[in-house]
């Protein structure tokens, strides 16, 4: 090719014969528009042959530039080139290309492209038959610049054009016209529209086209389906989707129910601190179940569960630990109890210590008594404590003084029991029972006595030692003794009006405290009953015995349905969580049974010395024997963690939501050892 075939001259030449002509194209003739749509292609075809001879002098086709830039798709009404000759024999050209748009062979109307298409590129470019040159001289060209307008799109022959109409339709017009189309020609029609957008201009187009591609899972399915979805999620997942969208978080928030379901899950059970946050004014039912609070109320019930459980299972930071010498004792503490932010402690000395639970410090000491305090008992304000000495006395807490002296039992009294007033069914009816609060006591002599709880402002009572037993019975605050037993009274359970009592005569009884019946005597230990639990709900008393069984009565019937048996040595301790029994022995293990079905569920072994102290909840069991202090998980019987291991003996252990405190022997020293589990933001309560 010489310089002179594209001299200034030959211009004019050049431009005419290609018109219609593509770049990258042969030249073709004139404009087709005027043909009709179905001429078109052998129009095309037609005018390709007769131009063959122009098509291999064709600039572009004999150079070797980059294949895209000869099947740059658009027809050109006016092409100019102007090469320079670089007086070299590689016969090397630069040139700058410009285009005018004219027609699309894609479309039946003139090409969509807004203008005038300038291509100003100076490169060094290379006929084919001359490959000498490397790869690097091959740069494609970048996308032309949009200059001059072109036809409007509502001026082609588009299914959105009225020939009616000088202006375009409006988009809600448009749209309609859309939605009417046949799919395919839709899906036709929406793809050339894509094809006349700018890659700038179709990214975020292509964006929004992939939004609506997505379903929304949850909002299109029904409300059952759904729900079933939401249940397999756990607590993580299912508060991570509610961060997803607002819709979301709407659709999750109206289903309350999942909180209740992972709370049942977690063998959680509600309480009366739940029920006085969902109905503050409101009585509770006789006895609270899960299904008597509304699902609305669940997230923060399962919350406070949750968190404690995992306070004291699965601790992010490790209980603080408090240890101080009970003052003035090497004696061995006979109770113990938790009571608000203070901490009651008993002793063989006869003295009573309220310690404050957050310091240890000594916030008061009940003096009275004359020899060993072994039970005790708490209501409100107000402490009960019987002693080795005969007595029975009642304190009042804020201010340390005793109020009250009642006397009339003959030997050691071993047990008390408050009952208060509480909504029982009898006879299918809700009634409360009894009247008014009473003490029952269990004594050595082989009785119980019933007292009138004092309440507050009740005048004190206070009788010397002289008074004769006859001044015992005319005591005011004296209802009634329960006679029967024909041994030592060990143990007694009550609630509402009903009250159980083991006995050392092998025998449990059943009274009516208000009238002093005894309902029902029932006889089946082989030895000494040592523990009692009497169940109003289900309306049974369980008691083990040093006969190393465990019998579950049912009270109607007054029929024994199981003797549970497993331990080898004599069962001390019962313990009762939702529907399971837990029972220690002196065989050093800890069972847990189904009370619906006498079946033993797990055996806990705590490897040496008899079980001393045990307390279970729904989620943990604490007991202490042979020096140590363990932590169970009663749901898989694991032990969690060892709370002691350094001490001769553990006497005495009690816990609350956010504390547990042992009374220990360390030498011949009395100590009380508390591990928070709350944190340090626990305030102390009066």
């Amino acid at each position: 090719m010489s310089s002179n075939y594209f001299s200034e001259n030959s211009a004019s030449n050049i431009n005419e014969s290609l018109m219609n002509s593509n770049p990258a194209t042969p030249p073709e003739p004139s404009d087709t528009t005027a043909l009709p749509e179905r001429l078109q292609d052998s129009f095309i075809a037609s005018s390709q042959r007769k131009n063959q001879s122009r098509y291999e002098s064709y600039p572009l086709r004999k150079s070797a530039v980059p294949e895209s830039l000869k099947q740059f798709n658009v027809n050109s009404g006016d092409v100019s080139y102007r090469f320079y000759d670089m007086a070299s024999s590689e016969d090397v050209r630069e040139f700058d290309v410009s285009l005018i748009p004219q027609k699309n062979h894609l479309l039946s109307q003139p090409s969509s492209l807004p203008g005038r298409i300038n291509l100003r590129h100076r490169k060094r470019i290379c006929r084919r038959n001359d490959v000498s040159s490397t790869s690097n001289s091959y740069a494609i060209p970048p996308s032309p610049k949009v200059e001059a307008p072109l036809t409007p799109i509502s001026q082609r022959g588009s299914p959105f054009h009225s020939s009616s109409q000088s202006e375009p339709l409006s988009l809600t017009s448009i749209a309609e016209k859309y939605q009417s189309l046949p799919e395919n020609v839709q899906a036709y029609t929406f793809f050339q529209l894509l094809r006349s957008c700018d890659r700038r201009s179709m990214r975020p187009l292509m964006n929004r086209c992939d939004l609506l591609l997505k379903k929304d899972l949850l909002a299109y399915l029904p409300n059952f389906i759904v729900r079933e979805i939401l249940g397999y999620l756990d607590i993580q997942s299912f508060l991570t989707a509610a961060l997803v969208h607002k819709k979301w978080r709407d659709i999750i928030s109206s289903f309350t129910w999942y909180w209740r379901l992972q709370f049942e899950n977690s063998g959680f059970s509600v309480d009366m601190e739940d029920w006085n946050y969902a109905y503050p004014v409101k009585s509770p039912p006789p006895f609270l179940h899960n299904n008597h609070i509304a699902d609305e109320y669940y997230y923060h019930i399962f919350k406070r569960h949750y968190l404690k459980k995992q306070r004291w299972i699965s601790p992010s930071i490790p209980p603080s630990h408090l240890s101080f010498p009970v003052h003035d004792s090497d004696r061995m503490i006979t109770f113990l109890r938790i009571h608000k932010n203070k901490i009651v402690i008993s002793s063989e000395s006869g003295s009573i210590q309220i310690h404050n639970a957050i310091t240890g410090a000594l916030e008061a000491r009940l003096e009275g008594h004359k020899d060993g305090v072994w039970a005790v008992k708490i209501h409100g304000n107000t402490l009960v404590s019987g002693s080795l000495d005969k007595t029975i006395r009642v304190w009042n807490i804020k201010t340390g003084k005793c109020t009250h002296i009642f006397r009339g039992h003959t030997s050691t009294i071993r047990c008390l029991e408050i009952l208060s007033p509480k909504r029982v069914l009898r006879d299918g009816r809700i009634v409360t029972e009894p009247s008014r609060p009473y003490i029952v006591s269990g004594s050595r002599d082989h009785t119980l006595r019933v007292w009138k709880f004092p309440e507050e402002q009740d005048p004190h009572y206070l009788p010397s030692e002289s008074t004769s037993i006859e001044q015992w019975e005319k005591n005011p605050y004296y209802v009634h003794t329960l006679m029967g037993h024909t041994e030592s009274v060990r143990c007694i359970s009550g609630y509402g009006d009903i009250l159980v009592s083991g006995s050392y005569d092998y025998s449990i009884r059943v009274w009516r405290i208000s009238t002093g019946e005894c309902l029902c005597h029932l006889r089946g230990h082989s030895l000494r009953v040592y523990s009692v639990l009497y169940e109003p709900e289900k309306n049974i008393c369980i008691s083990s015995s040093m006969d190393k069984t465990v019998k579950v009565w049912d009270l109607r019937t007054r029929a024994c349905l199981y003797t549970l048996e497993g331990h080898s040595l004599p069962v001390t301790l019962l313990n009762v969580v939702q529907d399971r029994l837990i029972s220690g022995s002196a065989d050093s293990t800890i069972r847990v049974w189904d009370l619906n079905s006498g079946t033993q569920q797990m055996v806990m072994h705590a490897n040496g010395g008899y079980i001393r102290t045990l307390q279970g909840d729904e989620h943990k069991i604490i007991s202490s024997n042979d020096g140590s202090l363990k932590l169970w998980d009663i749901r898989t019987g694991k032990l969690l963690k060892y709370l002691l291991t350094d001490v001769s003996g553990i006497w005495q252990v009690h816990y609350d939501d956010n504390r547990c405190v042992a009374a220990v022997q360390r030498g011949n020293q009395a100590y009380l050892e508390v591990f928070n589990f709350f944190g340090r933001d626990s305030k102390c309560e009066v």
